[in-house]
C-alpha cells in the first residue's frame, strides 16, 4: 500500500492534534497497557498496546515507543541537514522498528524468565515535506480521513495492514470478518523472535485528518461509526464522542448478536469497554516556512 509523492514539492505541513488514553468501563485488569507519545513539533506520533496478560505489557508498550519516538527525533534532525528520497526515509524508518524489535524487546522477551511473552503491538505516523509515513504491526491501526466533496462521501482509510489470524472466513461479508476478528490472535507483534514491518506513505493534504488507534476502538466500534462521529462532531469533540461509543457500542452488538447467536444485551456486555482505548487524531494543516 503506497501511494508515492511524484511532485518533489516541500509542504510543510502541522498538525492539531487531539488524544485520549483511558481504560473500558468493564476491563477486568487494573493497569492501562497502552502507551501513547505525541511531538507536534517534529510531527511525530506513535501508539503500542502491550499485550495483556503476556507479561508486563505496560513495559513492553513504553519502552518500544520511547525508543521508536527517540530514533525518529534522530532521524528528523538528520532529515534537517540533509533531505532524502521517500523510499530511503520509509525503510529507514522500517529499520528503526525492526532494531527496537531485535535489539531490545525480543532480547528481553527471550532472556528474562520473568517477562516471558513480553510484547506489544505498534502503528506509528511521522510526517515529512507533506509526506506521512506509516508503520505498524500487530492490530494498532492509523486511518486516514477525508471530506471527498466531489463524491459526495466522507471516507475513512485504513492505511496499515492488520495481523489477526483469520482462518477459514473466505466469503464472508465485512460485518462478519468484523466479528471473527475481535479477540482473534495475533501472527506477530514486537516481542517475536522475527517480525515483517508493514509500511506505508501517504501525501498529506490541507485540513486531511488521521487516525492513529488500538483496538479498544476498533473492536467495539464500526469504522462507518468511526467515519460518522469525525464528520458530525467538532474537531474537540471527537475524542469524548468516540470513547462514548466504546463504551457503548451500538452497530457491532447488532453484527455479534446475528453472527453468535446470541441476544443484542449479551452481545453489548461482551464488546463494551472490555479494553484499554488509546487514539490519537490529528489535523493537517498546511504552512509555509515563514508561518502558516
Amino acid at each position: 500500500m503506497q501511494e508515492k509523492n511524484d511532485t518533489g514539492s516541500r509542504r510543510g505541513i502541522e498538525f492539531d492534534a487531539l488524544s485520549e488514553s483511558t481504560s473500558g468501563i468493564n476491563k477486568n485488569r487494573k493497569i492501562n497497557e497502552d502507551y501513547k507519545y505525541i511531538d507536534k513539533e517534529r510531527n511525530i506520533f506513535v501508539i503500542a498496546d502491550g499485550l495483556g496478560g503476556h507479561g508486563n505489557g505496560s513495559e513492553a508498550s513504553r519502552i518500544t515507543v520511547q525508543t521508536i519516538a527517540y530514533r525518529l527525533t534522530k532521524l528528523y534532525e538528520r532529515l534537517k541537514e540533509k533531505d532524502y528520497p521517500p523510499e530511503n526515509i520509509q525503510e529507514g524508518i522500517k529499520g528503526v522498528i525492526e532494531y527496537t524489535n531485535s535489539q531490545i524487546i525480543y532480547p528481553i522477551a527471550e532472556f528474562s524468565k520473568d517477562l516471558q511473552n513480553f510484547g506489544t503491538t505498534l502503528v506509528s505516523f511521522f510526517c515529512h515535506n507533506g509526506i506521512a509515513y506509516l508503520h505498524n504491526v500487530g492490530d494498532s491501526h492509523a486511518f486516514s480521513y477525508r471530506n471527498n466533496h466531489q463524491h459526495g462521501a466522507n471516507s475513512l482509510f485504513q492505511l496499515t495492514q492488520d495481523d489477526r489470524i483469520q482462518n477459514g472466513h473466505k466469503g464472508c461479508s465485512k460485518e462478519e470478518l468484523k466479528i471473527h476478528s475481535i479477540n482473534a490472535r495475533l501472527k506477530q507483534y514486537i516481542g517475536n523472535e522475527h517480525i515483517q514491518v508493514h509500511s506505508n506513505r501517504v501525501n498529506v493534504h490541507n485540513n486531511d485528518m488521521f487516525l492513529l488507534t488500538t483496538d479498544g476502538i476498533l473492536d467495539p466500534v464500526s469504522k462507518l461509526e468511526i467515519a460518522e462521529i469525525i464528520s458530525e462532531e467538532e474537531f474537540e469533540d471527537v475524542p469524548c464522542k468516540l470513547v462514548n461509543r466504546a463504551n457503548n457500542p451500538i452497530l457491532v452488538p447488532l453484527f455479534y448478536s446475528k453472527f453468535k447467536g446470541v441476544s443484542i444485551n449479551t452481545a453489548q456486555k461482551i464488546l463494551a469497554g472490555k479494553d484499554d482505548i488509546t487514539f490519537i487524531l490529528l489535523k493537517a494543516r498546511e504552512v509555509n516556512k515563514h508561518g502558516t
